[in-house]
């Protein structure tokens, strides 16, 4: 890909919320920017830690990698990537190792003056920041020190642009809202039933397609309503990582009805060296040797992300269907994967019982894995990441979301872009998954008929999603239009 040689003077400073599946994809947004039009960043690598009772308030930013440097933008790291990286401890309010996702919401809030004090240093130095990227999840802190310090400010949603205006609308209030969504989730109610037809851009929804918001979740909901409120009255651009051939009605009502900028720039898929440090497990590339050795299209891949948990029944319902399908299979099985087992022996009885067709690891690399022609394939939650990494690989989908925008993902996976498969009777209602229709829908998408249409469909948005980011292309085209307008 041609880099634009005049935009090397801008610099970038990223900030994202620290979890993998937000902090991947702000950094694969950061060497895009570099691969295509030669733009450095700096990439602030927050680090949480307990106890914040007894952290001294505003510690000073340190590096966090030798071949880093304050008064060059032009370090180029072990990646390949034209960036850096600094690290800023974020202290939580708790007690134990343990830190919960209401504690890493509360300490992020409060990390403005530390981000302040680093651009500050920063442009004393010489590495002079000129605009901010900012993960979604961390709109409040970053807008208020862009606007503090005039600099421009771009918001990454790292979800799908139906999601994205699924927020929008709530924000609004006038045909959906938090309480709405909240009577959706009642188990009360049928998940087949209507929850709301007409909203422009989206397909009519059914209660199983919107978040689980509770009691216990709804301030969860309300901060995402607040944080994109605040990106139409703050932000300078707000970016998405879709594609306009993908989500061409929703893209169209963001540029007719949204004052704020809002670019398709996806898809960001690009696979990270282990030295870029954006996953808690260490990745075991061991697998590739064994698909290597395995048929084309031949290999389901197995993975419910870095935050889904099940429970016993649900494990032992997928357990049990991968077995018997007899399909060759490699299982992301994390150590937290499933809730109250003995870890090492529920991996080991998996391998046991493939009989040599499975293999079993902690964590994979996850984009190499499915750009494998032995990939067939995939059983996933539904998470954004792993959805356009599917769809960037030509490898379709059985469907099983676990919450928030993941619902609405596997919708669309299923209905409208149909380049996947869900299990019918899984959450409906209470009931159970079953492991006969695990099996059923494994063999559907590997086999057959309606797994060829399925692997046709994905190929042709394959095509497409590569195209996107070709110069010329609709992604290329708005990327170099949001950086022209940085200037």
């Amino acid at each position: 890909m041609v880099v634009s040689q005049e935009k090397r003077g801008q610099h970038g400073l990223a900030v994202s919320f620290p979890a993998p599946g937000t902090t991947r994809p702000v950094t694969r947004f950061c060497k895009l920017l570099n691969s295509t039009h030669g733009v450095t960043t700096t990439i602030v690598d927050l680090h949480p830690s307990p106890n914040s009772s007894t952290a001294p308030p505003s510690p000073p930013p340190q590096t966090t990698a030798p071949e880093t440097s304050s008064s060059s933008s032009d370090v180029q790291n072990k990646s390949g990537s034209l960036f850096r990286r600094v690290s800023i401890p974020l202290y939580c309010r708790c007690n134990t190792d343990n830190i919960s996702l209401l504690s890493l919401f509360e300490a992020v809030a409060s990390v403005g003056p530390q981000l302040e004090q680093l651009i500050v240093s920063m442009n004393n130095e010489g590495a002079c920041v000129s605009f901010i990227i900012a993960g979604f999840n961390m709109v409040f802190p970053v807008l208020d020190v862009a606007e503090r310090l005039g600099i421009p400010c771009i918001i990454l949603y790292s979800w799908a642009a139906s999601s994205v205006l699924f927020t929008h609308y709530l924000s609004q209030g006038n045909h959906i809202s938090v309480r709405s969504v909240m009577e959706a989730c009642s188990p009360a109610r049928d998940r087949e039933d209507v929850f709301c037809r007409g909203l422009p851009g989206l397909p009519t929804l059914f209660n199983k397609d919107v978040p689980h918001v509770n009691d216990d979740t709804r301030h969860l909901c309300e901060l995402a309503i607040q944080s994109w409120r605040a990106c139409m009255a703050k932000a300078h651009a707000i970016a998405i990582n879709t594609i306009e051939d993908l989500e061409e009605s929703a893209c169209r009502v963001f540029s007719d009805s949204i004052d704020v900028p809002v670019y398709a720039l996806g898809f960001w898929t690009e696979h990270l060296p282990q030295d870029v440090g954006t996953s808690p497990w260490k990745e075991d590339e061991t697998c590739m040797t064994w698909l290597e050795q395995q048929p084309a299209s031949s290999v389901l891949y197995v993975s419910f992300g870095s935050t889904a948990v099940l429970s016993q029944t649900e494990f032992e319902a997928f357990f049990d269907g991968v077995i018997c399908s007899e399909k060759r299979f490699l299982w992301v099985f994390r150590p937290d994967l499933v809730k109250g087992i003995d870890y090492s022996a529920s991996a080991m009885e998996i391998k046991q019982k493939s009989k040599g067709r499975g293999v079993v690891i902690e964590w994979a690399p996850q984009p190499a894995v499915l750009a494998h022609p032995s990939v067939g394939g995939f059983l996933t939650h539904c998470g954004w990441n792993s959805t356009t990494e599917a769809i960037a690989n030509g490898v379709p989908m059985l469907c099983w979301p676990y919450f928030s925008d993941q619902l609405l993902n596997a919708r669309c996976i299923v209905d409208e872009w149909k380049v996947g498969l869900d299990f019918h009777s899984g959450k409906k209602n209470g009931h159970g998954l079953q492991s006969e229709e695990v099996q059923r829908g494994i063999q559907r998408l590997m086999d057959g008929d309606e797994g060829k249409t399925l692997r046709e469909n994905v190929q042709k948005l394959k095509e497409k999603s590569c195209r996107s980011l070709q110069r010329d292309g609709s992604s290329y085209v708005k990327l170099k239009a949001l950086v022209e307008s940085l200037v």
